[in-house]
This record gives C-alpha cells, sequence and structure tokens, in this order.
C-alpha cells in the first residue's frame, strides 16, 4: 500500500482536496488527524491507538487492515445520515492511503513528527499552500464570525447571514499575523527542499481554484502523481468570499496605506 500526505496550512482548500482524492476510487485519505481538537486524536490520547506515542498512531493508520475497514463503515454510515451517496472502498481496490494536516500540528512540541514523514522514502507529500496570506487571514476571521468553514456548510446554512456586512481588522494585527504566517510558510518550503523532490508536488490555492480547466490539470497532475490513473471527478466547489478585498474589508483603505509599505503589499486587492 503506497501512502500519501496533504501538508498545509489552514483555509487553504484542503479539505477540498481530502474530498477529491477520496472521489478516486483507488485513493483513501482520512483527514486531519493530528489535531488535539480531532476525536481521532483524543482517543489516542486516552487510549494509546497502536501504541503509546503518536509515531505508532500514525503508523497504526497508515497500516492497519482493521483501522481502514472502520474508517470505512464510519464513513459509510456519515454519509448515510446526510444524503450523500455511500462511497465503500475494499482494502484491496486502494492503491494509496493517507492523512492531512496542518503545519502547526507538526510544529513546537509536535516537530518530532514531522520525522514519520521525512524520513519513510515512499511517503509522497502533496504541499497544498496558499500565497495570498492576507486572503487567508480574511476567510480565518469571516469562518470566526459565521462557523462556515466550507461552502459545504454554506449549502447547509443557506447564506453568510451570520457575518458583519464588512469585517473592521487592526492593521497592526494583521501585519503581526501577515508575519507570523510568512515564517511558517517559509518553514514549511525548508522542510520540503531537504527532500527528494520525486517524492512532494507543490499545490497552489490559486492555482487549484483560478479556472475550471486549471482545477482539472492539477487534479490529474496529483493523481498522476500518487500512481493512479487521472479520472474525472465532480466535487461541488465554490467559492465563499468576493474576490475583492475592498468588498469585505470595512477599514480597507487604512489597511492598504499600512501594508503597501511592507513586503505583503502585492497581497492587496489581488483577485483570486
Amino acid at each position: 500500500m503506497k501512502k500519501h500526505f496533504i501538508y498545509t496550512g489552514s483555509r487553504s482548500g484542503s479539505n477540498y482536496l481530502v474530498s477529491l482524492l477520496n472521489s478516486h476510487p483507488q485513493i483513501t485519505n482520512y483527514g486531519e488527524a493530528l489535531g488535539d481538537w480531532v476525536s481521532l486524536y483524543k482517543l489516542h490520547s486516552q487510549f494509546g491507538l497502536g501504541g503509546k506515542s503518536t509515531l505508532d498512531y500514525l503508523n497504526y493508520i497508515y497500516t492497519s487492515p482493521l483501522f481502514f475497514s472502520l474508517a470505512q463503515v464510519y464513513s459509510a454510515i456519515a454519509h448515510l445520515r446526510s444524503g450523500k451517496p455511500i462511497n465503500f472502498k475494499g482494502r484491496k481496490q486502494v492503491q494509496t492511503i493517507g492523512i492531512k494536516d496542518f503545519h502547526m500540528n507538526l510544529s513546537g512540541d509536535k516537530s518530532p513528527l514531522w520525522s514519520f514523514f521525512e524520513n519513510d522514502n515512499e511517503m509522497l507529500i502533496i504541499h497544498l499552500y496558499r500565497e495570498n496570506l492576507l486572503k487567508k487571514f480574511v476567510s480565518l476571521e469571516v469562518m470566526t464570525s459565521t462557523k462556515i468553514i466550507s461552502s459545504q456548510d454554506l449549502n447547509k446554512k443557506g447564506s453568510l447571514k451570520n457575518q458583519p456586512q464588512k469585517l473592521y481588522v487592526s492593521p497592526s494585527n494583521v501585519l503581526q499575523r501577515l508575519e507570523k504566517s510568512y515564517a511558517m510558510l517559509q518553514e514549511r518550503m525548508n522542510r520540503l527542499e531537504q527532500l527528494p523532490q520525486e517524492r512532494v508536488i507543490h499545490i497552489r490555492y490559486e492555482d487549484l481554484f483560478s479556472s475550471a480547466l486549471s482545477h482539472d490539470f492539477y487534479r490529474d497532475e496529483i493523481f498522476r502523481f500518487l500512481g493512479v490513473q487521472p479520472i474525472n471527478t465532480a466535487i461541488n466547489q465554490r467559492k465563499i468570499l468576493s474576490k475583492n478585498l475592498s468588498d469585505i474589508i470595512e477599514n480597507y483603505n487604512e489597511l492598504y496605506e499600512m501594508l503597501i509599505k511592507t513586503q505583503f503589499a502585492h497581497y492587496l486587492n489581488v483577485q483570486d
């Protein structure tokens, strides 16, 4: 069984990418596994799934036939409850298994966990990143205020009625957040540069979603990278926010005046 890992940051399209991979009959991706808020990780913390260490836990997720079967049953029940088509897969038909996780779950005290992905020469890594860190910040703020994480949530709730007409942001706070996000992105890039480049594919959020043609191109590139036949898949996805930051940020001019003098000036009012 081949292995893969979606290495990403927040608000970069990773939920969509997991759904896209799982739409392929030969791919299974379990989604996030290392966040302290993830139910599976909480179970490991209490009962030691696969062993006491988190490295044992990761190995269990990737290699256990029992875990694979239970995950398929859980997914089938979840799809049944939500009215979605059941996408049950047999282990023999699946060619590659993976998870996704955020850089923040592989930093700080959890930095040693990166060795699990780094040292496995058969682990393929999809680096999904968002270049426009300002739009990433705004997306996080909207998610916090509306509790809408994806377009699927938007479909359920019907609108962004809980979102203020426009967001007011503190320019100094935005600048601090951008500096932190930029440093984390550079740390990810530096980590990945140490690996054989045939093990890594970089997918920019802005490229993946720029157009239908671009989406299909990168979808097929990802499938080929994972060693499966590209197929045409249809996953519902639409942007939640306006393309123009000035439509979202109440004090956009104030923010503009601060950021135009910084290295982040190119994020301003850029459509993606």
